[in-house]
């Protein structure tokens, strides 16, 4: 097969691992290709409805509105604050970021491709112009409606695309003259990422297909007509470390104990075990009483793992961040 940025050819019998999951019964096999350095999986196709369908347990928060901007969007912040215009965000999720962004002068789109996310930002966040759409289905519905942006967001997009050069391509047709660029990835060198993949599948196909560094996203970037390219490392502060050690050390035994702990003080109904639904969370965020408990048993997991998270933090802090955000001008 081909390299998907790059095109090099790869002998098939020339991968790093293999990957199998049950969701679609698929064998996943994992390549390097030398000439731009980007790992891959093969083979490459999207299923979009894993996330309206809650596969991974993380689109259940997002469902009902309570992400939280995260550290490479903060970036964004304060790299931009002063040069608002039109923007689009990508993959919007369920519309947080883009609120926030509303609220300090942009003048904000957002497109997902899951219709519970965008639900939410418009039942919730209020946000008028986002739609549930590929990127491939706006691009004509903006071309129909005179729509260019100065800045196009992508935060969290890039490694899920099973083409990543028609993705940018499709991009930079949305793209004013000089716009601008922004997005993060997570990066395959980041500390301790074989143990994190152990406990979280997250990083696998077919919800990742592409694993970046610095070097492969450069090229892709170089290679789609990019300038003014920067890239920051993306670190978490101790507190989210601290958590991170906790399922990192504790594994599957940590699960099983959380979930224990959270029967106990939040009973679930007709006495099954609890399960992460977004029915489920609602009734939590609800109940304020649950929900206290529930924070409360955070706090106390962060706190236990707090000193070991100071002592290693400074190792942690020196070496790579978990997500690359890049920037680059058009």
């Amino acid at each position: 097969m081909n390299c998907p940025i790059c095109k090099t050819l790869i002998e098939d019998e020339d991968f790093l691992r293999s990957y199998f999951f049950l969701y679609n019964n698929q064998e996943y096999k994992l390549y390097h290709c030398l000439k731009c350095d980007l790992q891959f999986w093969y083979p490459l196709k999207i299923f979009p409805e894993l996330y309206e369908n809650e596969v991974f347990k993380g689109y259940i928060e997002m469902h009902i509105g309570e992400r939280k901007i995260p550290e490479w969007q903060k970036i964004f912040v304060k790299n931009f604050l002063d040069k608002k215009g039109s923007l689009l965000d990508v993959g919007c999720g369920n519309g947080v970021f883009i609120k926030e962004m509303e609220k300090i002068g942009f003048n904000v789109y957002g497109i997902d491709f899951d219709s519970k996310n965008i639900k939410i930002a418009k039942e919730k966040y209020n946000l008028k112009n986002v739609y549930s759409m590929s990127l491939e289905l706006f691009v004509p519905f903006a071309e129909q409606n005179n729509l260019k942006f100065d800045i196009i967001t992508f935060f969290e997009v890039l490694e899920h695309q099973d083409n990543p050069v028609s993705f940018v391509s499709s991009i930079k047709k949305l793209l004013k003259p000089e716009g601008y660029i922004t997005g993060s990835v997570p990066d395959r060198r980041r500390p301790f990422v074989e143990k994190e993949r152990t406990i979280n599948n997250t990083d696998f196909p077919p919800h990742h297909f592409l694993w970046f560094n610095k070097k492969s996203l450069e090229y892709l970037l170089k290679k789609e007509g990019f300038t003014e390219i920067k890239f920051y490392p993306v670190r978490f502060g101790v507190w989210y470390y601290a958590s991170f050690l906790e399922a990192t050390l504790l594994g599957e035994f940590g699960k099983k104990i959380k979930l224990r702990l959270k029967n106990f003080f939040i009973k679930p109904k007709n006495g099954k075990e609890l399960i992460y639904s977004v029915d489920t969370l609602q009734r939590i965020h609800k109940d304020n009483n649950k929900l206290w408990i529930l924070q409360l048993l955070r706090l106390i997991r962060s706190l236990i793992f707090l000193p070991l998270a100071v002592i290693l933090f400074p190792y942690y802090f020196m070496n790579n961040g978990h997500q690359i955000y890049f920037q680059a001008k058009f």
